[in-house]
């Protein structure tokens, strides 16, 4: 194996800024739509199981902003995360001291 690279094919071409094979994860899904997704979903575990405010859970997430956050996940979801909450039956967010 002298000589050979260790990188995969499909990575050695990720010299490349813009490159696809480093956009994208191994169902060619683009990694930030992964990333958004499991981001959102954890952002629905800590609503539906946390008394955490949405600030809090911004930052826990990697929002910098409870705002940030309200606006992600309504354009995702369609509803606020309050509102979220609210309709799943969590419990309620605690208020900040």
């Amino acid at each position: 194996m002298r000589g050979q690279s260790a990188i995969s094919p499909a990575r050695r071409g990720c010299h490349a800024r813009r490159s696809p094979h480093c956009s994208r994860n191994g169902q060619g899904t683009p990694r930030s739509a992964t990333s958004q997704h499991w981001r959102m979903y954890r952002v629905k575990v800590l609503l539906r199981e946390t008394p955490l405010s949405v600030q809090e859970i911004a930052v826990r997430v990697g929002y910098d902003t409870g705002t940030a956050l309200s606006r992600a996940f309504s354009k995702r979801e369609g509803i606020s995360p309050g509102a979220w909450r609210r309709a799943v039956g969590a419990p309620e967010a605690s208020s900040p001291s």
